[in-house]
C-alpha cells in the first residue's frame, strides 16, 4: 500500500515481488523519454476509499520504489546521468519533473466478484510469463480455499523451498489431488486445474484429513530439520511416503527412525552423481533423474523411497501381516538380496524374480522385509519342506 493508503496490492491475485533492479532501472528510463508502460488494472469496491490492484504491481512498486529513493538509476541504461547521483532525491529538477507528470494510463473496475476479478486477472495474463502457480491461485472455489490452508501447516512453512510465487500453495495441490485420486496422476497445472473446477463446491473431507494427517506425521518426525529438504520433488515424494506408512504400516516408534531415514536418503540423493555406478547406489541415480511432475516419475519415486524406507526399518509391521508383498516390498527385497537367488545364488532380475516370506503367513511369519527372500522362478516351483 502506498503512503496515502490509496492503494492496496492484493496478493491473492499478484505474484510476490519479482523485478530484479535492472528491470525496475529499465521501467523508470521508460517514463524518463515519455514511453508508454502499459494500463494498470484497478477495482473499487463500493463505499471503498482505496483502489485494489488487479494487474500492474510490479510496475506500481517499483515507481513507489524508486520515488522513495529505493535504488538508483544505472548510467549504462539512463546513459545521460553519467557522473550524476542516480536516486530520486537527488536527481536535477527536470528529471523529477518529469517522473511527477508522467501520466500512468489505468483502468478501473467497480463492484466485481471474486469470480469475476480472477477471470479478469487471467484474461490479463494471458500471454505473459505468469507461472502454473500463480494462474492456478487465481481460480476461485473450495479447493483452493483448502489448498491455501494446506500451505499454511507447519511442515511447509519449515521445509527449505522458498514460498515465492505460490511455490508451497502449488505444492499442496498436488498433495490433495494425489490424495483425491485412488490412483498416481500427472499432477501437472492441466490436471490441478481440472480438479479446481471439479471441486470448486466441496472437497472430500477424507482426502482432506489423509494429507493433514500425512503432513503432522512428518511435521512431529522432522520438526525444525526440515528446513534442508529444498526441492519440490522430495517434499512431494516424503508425503507419499509419509501417506504410505500411514495407510499400510504401524507407525509406533517411527518418528525419530523416519529423521534418520530422510536425511541418509536425501543425501544418497545428493551423492548420487559422484558415487560408484554399483547396485546399491543405482536406486538413487535412478531416483534423481525422476523429478518431474509426471505419472510415472512420481510413482517410481514413490516405490524408490518406500522400499529404501523398508530396507532402513526391515522390521516394520504391515497392518495385514498376512498378504502378499506388494511391488515396494518386493523392490525392497530384491535390493537387499542385490538381484541374487536365496536358494541358487544366481543373478535373478527383478522382473522374474518372485518375493516369498521365509516364515510363510500360515504359520505365523509376517509380511515384513526381515521375513522375506529374492528367488528365482524355478527355485520358487521347488516344494518348501
Amino acid at each position: 500500500m502506498d503512503n496515502k493508503g490509496a492503494l492496496k496490492f492484493n496478493t491473492e491475485y499478484q505474484r510476490s515481488k519479482v523485478w530484479n533492479k535492472q528491470k525496475k532501472q529499465l521501467l523508470i528510463d521508460s517514463i524518463l523519454r515519455n514511453y508508454d508502460i502499459a494500463s494498470v488494472f484497478l477495482r473499487q469496491r463500493t463505499n471503498s476509499s482505496y483502489y485494489e490492484c488487479l494487474d500492474g504491481q510490479q510496475r506500481l512498486k517499483a515507481i513507489i520504489e524508486f520515488v522513495n529513493d529505493g535504488f538508483g538509476l544505472s548510467p549504462n541504461i539512463t546513459e545521460e546521468l553519467d557522473g550524476i547521483s542516480t536516486k530520486f532525491s537527488q536527481l536535477p529538477d527536470n528529471y523529477r519533473a518529469y517522473i511527477k507528470e508522467y501520466k500512468l494510463s489505468s483502468v478501473i473496475v467497480t463492484d466485481v466478484d471474486e469470480e469475476t476479478t480472477s477471470d479478469i486477472f487471467l484474461r490479463l495474463q494471458e500471454g505473459m510469463p505468469l507461472n502454473s502457480a500463480e494462474k492456478l491461485n487465481a481460480i476461485r472455489g473450495k479447493m483452493r480455499r483448502k489448498v491455501i490452508d494446506i500451505s499454511q501447516h507447519p511442515f511447509l512453512t519449515k521445509v527449505g523451498l522458498p514460498n515465492t510465487r505460490f511455490a508451497h500453495r502449488y505444492l499442496a495441490a498436488q498433495m490433495l489431488a494425489l490424495s483425491i485420486s485412488s490412483k498416481i496422476l500427472s499432477v501437472n497445472y492441466e490436471l490441478l486445474k481440472k480438479y479446481y473446477r471439479i471441486y470448486k463446491s466441496q472437497v472430500p473431507e477424507a482426502a482432506l484429513n489423509r494429507v493433514i494427517n500425512a503432513l503432522n506425521f512428518l511435521d512431529r518426525s522432522l520438526g525444525e530439520k526440515a528446513s534442508s529438504i529444498r526441492h519440490k520433488a522430495d517434499i512431494l515424494s516424503l508425503y507419499l511416503l509419509a501417506s504410505s506408512l500411514r495407510a499400510g504400516y504401524s507407525l509406533s516408534g517411527l518418528d525419530e527412525k523416519l529423521t534418520e531415514f530422510v536425511f541418509d536418503f536425501i543425501s544418497n540423493i545428493q551423492e548420487s552423481d559422484r558415487l560408484q555406478n554399483n547396485e546399491n547406489n543405482k536406486p538413487y541415480k535412478m531416483y534423481a533423474n525422476l523429478r518431474s511432475d509426471s505419472a510415472p516419475h512420481i510413482r517410481e519415486r514413490r516405490n524408490i523411497i518406500l522400499s529404501k524406507f523398508l530396507q532402513f526399518e526391515p522390521s516394520i509391521l504391515p497392518k495385514d501381516p498376512g498378504r502378499d508383498y506388494s511391488y515396494p516390498e518386493r523392490l525392497a527385497i530384491f535390493q537387499q538380496s542385490k538381484g541374487m537367488c536365496s536358494r541358487c545364488h544366481q543373478p535373478t532380475p527383478f522382473s522374474i524374480g518372485v518375493a516369498e516370506h521365509i516364515k510363510r503367513p500360515e504359520v505365523g511369519g509376517s509380511t515384513t522385509i526381515n521375513n522375506g527372500r529374492w528367488i528365482c522362478e524355478q527355485c520358487h516351483k521347488i516344494p518348501r519342506k
